[in-house]
């Protein structure tokens, strides 16, 4: 990921000719998985071909990643003992695996839902913590993110896995986006450009770790073992907007003061933020503008804003970890990476 981030990458192509299916429209360019999002290994998790077979490959995914976040934290979760202070949230939100099994005549089970993706890797891991697939539509894994930051914050849960995931195998989102102008047409997110017509859709699993300090310290590892310290965040809706899916300028503003106040960070230490950033002309001007009347004031002169998006497309329900990996990455070599487009 930091290579693809360093070196500017464009990561826009066409669907794999083997994953292409008769409703998907061939010049749809978007990111996609380099292996077949089939590619699971079902023993190692604990399922049976067939449970696998049925089993959304969304669900398949964030196992996989979530197994390998633990592993970089350096956390050994034994299955034959339940841990109650460990929690799951998993953002995910399209239902393209369940809509393909219902069209071939195949009923739905617990796994092909985007909804058991969590229950599943709660399942595997033998873990008691509060447990949510998180579904806010494109906000998805930034509220899964949110909310277990929280739960630790509060006591809650002593480690929480967070993320999101999207694979795409259908095209009625697609249909969505196009139905209402909010597709690009050229197939890559321009964001905060004049040249910017809309959002292309990319596919993604990411998870995170979140620790609490001392259960870290009762690891022997220290802070300075994590990749970064969440020092706030908060979360809010913003009321009746242009529509449905338009941003709201007074709600940013305010959900950034609130989240500034919660980290105890004021607007003159900030100097990058990473934003939604869909590379829409309704949504880039709202965003960005709402952030330059919450700096206003401050003195710093300038704010450098980005959007993952540029390289990557809109993730949709793993957008939002997958902006918060890119900063991280950034903190961690002391280095901004260019936005694209």
């Amino acid at each position: 990921m930091w290579a693809l981030l360093r070196d500017g990458v464009d990561g826009m192509r066409l669907m794999p000719e083997e994953r292409q299916i008769a409703s998907m429209r061939e010049e749809h360019l978007g990111s996609y998985f380099d292996e077949s999002p089939d590619s699971f290994d079902a023993a190692f998790f604990g399922m049976s071909p067939n449970e696998a077979r049925m089993a959304d490959p969304q669900g398949r995914q964030a196992l996989i990643v979530s197994w390998e976040a633990l592993e970089v934290a350096g956390i050994v979760l034994d299955s034959a003992e339940r841990r109650d202070d460990v929690a799951v949230y998993m953002g995910v939100m399209t239902t393209d695996y369940s809509r393909l099994l219902e069209a071939s005549g195949i009923l739905a089970s617990l796994d092909s839902v985007p909804r058991g993706a969590a229950p599943r890797l709660a399942y595997f891991l033998n873990v008691g913590g509060p447990v949510m697939t998180v579904e806010t539509l494109c906000s998805s894994s930034l509220v899964a993110f949110n909310v277990a930051a929280n739960d630790v914050r509060a006591g809650r849960a002593s480690v929480a896995i967070a993320g999101g995931v999207n694979v795409i195998l259908g095209d009625y989102v697609a249909r969505f986006y196009e139905s209402t102008g909010s597709m690009s047409s050229n197939g890559r997110c321009n964001t905060f450009d004049v040249r910017g017509n809309g959002l292309t859709r990319g596919e993604g699993a990411l998870a995170v770790v979140l620790e609490s300090v001392g259960s870290m310290q009762a690891r022997g590892r220290g802070v300075e073992g994590a990749l970064a310290v969440v020092l706030g965040s908060d979360i809010n809706h913003g009321g009746r907007s242009a529509g449905l899916a338009a941003p709201n300028g007074p709600a940013h503003q305010a959900l950034i003061r609130q989240a500034q106040k919660d980290a105890g960070v004021a607007p003159g230490r900030v100097s990058h933020v990473e934003l939604h950033g869909t590379g829409t002309s309704l949504g880039d001007p709202i965003e960005a503008n709402a952030l330059s009347q919450v700096f206003v004031d401050s003195a710093v002169g300038s704010v450098a804003v980005s959007s993952i998006k540029t390289n990557i497309g809109h993730l949709e329900a793993g957008a939002g970890v997958a902006g918060v990996l890119k900063v991280v990455l950034e903190f961690g070599r002391r280095s901004l990476v260019p936005s694209l487009h």
